[in-house]
């Protein structure tokens, strides 16, 4: 909760009503002050504070203004006991909540893996969409802990659908060229000290370095690799961008991806997939390096100066970049003489 509360914003939100100055009763002291405040930050967070700093200072004074009572003595207010117990309990009665039981739990982690994760995997935004639900549902929300418990075991639940949905839907075939793709690697030997026994998956997954003739055949190599392994167009179609690129992030060494009904193996088919088909969207990167690597531009005198050499340069990368873009629309045997003569005209 914010801790600036502007004057009208305090009226809004901290003022006691009529009907809610009632359950005051004989309260006197520091019960009188912490039960009120309790129930109007309960209102205005959708849950209990953890402790007493959490209120804001200025919200603390308001509701002391009203109630009668002064504002130090929310310091007294016991935090442990019958007292803040039965508190609680006559706000959630007020306000038509009830306390979260472990079938409640076990059914907010059920509707994130469905209705959420498929659009955000941030933990943060997770849990406060969490925490919206529970209001929602007039529910006061689980402890912090158990709220990240919840939000992980959410996200559990998601892979393993998820990746059991997509094993579903690779034919053999392509689960057989999976397999394949954590075989030692003899084609693409281009980069320059690699260290031996490389996997063909972690060759697709290296960086193509600095653009060159040699840079530009092993990407087109790496394409048709991919393309081999005839992986379904909307394979990932459920996935948001955002949700996409996190699964794609994940460090992919040595995960298995063999034929298997495990959930790790079927996780490691799920991360050969989004590798392999996140692959053909990023063919154009070495000539996205070349363009960072061109020769240095720097300015005088408030301008930009560029040399002859520079010209000679960007001209070298459009070459590049129209070699790259044939390389969509031949074989692989044509590609790669394409490839070849178009650089070398260009020198």
């Amino acid at each position: 909760m914010k801790h600036d509360w502007l004057t009208e914003e305090l009226a809004a939100q901290w003022s006691l009503l009529p009907t809610e100055r009632e359950f005051l009763g004989n309260k006197t002291g520091a019960t009188r002050l912490g039960f009120a405040v309790l129930l109007k930050f309960f209102q205005a967070g959708g849950r209990f504070p953890r402790h007493a700093q959490e209120v804001p200072e200025r919200a603390v004074e308001y509701v002391a203004r009203q109630v009668g009572v002064l504002a130090a003595e929310w310091l007294q207010y016991e935090w442990q006991g019958r007292s803040i117990e039965y508190h609680r309990a006559q706000i959630r009665s007020l306000l038509g909540f009830r306390e979260a039981s472990v079938e409640d739990g076990e059914a907010l982690a059920a509707w994130l893996s469905e209705h959420v994760l498929n659009q955000d995997r941030q933990m943060d935004r997770l849990k406060a969409t969490l925490m919206e639900r529970c209001r929602s549902l007039h529910i006061e929300p689980p402890t912090q802990d158990r709220i990240d418990r919840l939000v992980r075991s959410a996200i559990h639940q998601h892979e393993e659908r998820f990746c059991e949905a997509l094993l579903t839907r690779l034919p053999v075939g392509t689960q057989a060229r999976l397999d394949a793709l954590l075989l030692p690697s003899e084609h693409f030997s281009y980069e320059k000290g690699q260290e031996p026994g490389r996997s063909l998956l972690q060759e697709l997954r290296a960086d193509p370095g600095r653009a060159s003739l040699e840079t530009v055949l092993a990407e087109i190599a790496k394409l048709e690799q991919v393309r081999a392994l005839l992986l379904p167009l909307d394979l990932f179609a459920a996935l948001s961008p955002t949700v996409l690129k996190s699964y794609r992030q994940r460090d992919v060494r040595g995960r298995t991806i063999r034929a298997a009904t495990a959930p790790s193996c079927i996780t490691g088919y799920t991360a050969g997939c989004l590798l392999s088909f996140a692959r053909p969207r990023n063919y154009r990167q070495p000539c996205r390096l070349a363009d960072r690597h061109r020769a240095p531009h720097w300015r005088q005198g408030g301008g930009t100066h560029r040399t002859r050499t520079d010209r000679g340069s960007q001209a070298r990368g459009r070459q590049e970049q129209s070699l790259i873009s044939v390389s969509g629309s031949h074989s692989g045997a044509s590609r790669r003489h394409c490839a070849r003569s178009r650089l070398s005209r260009g020198r």
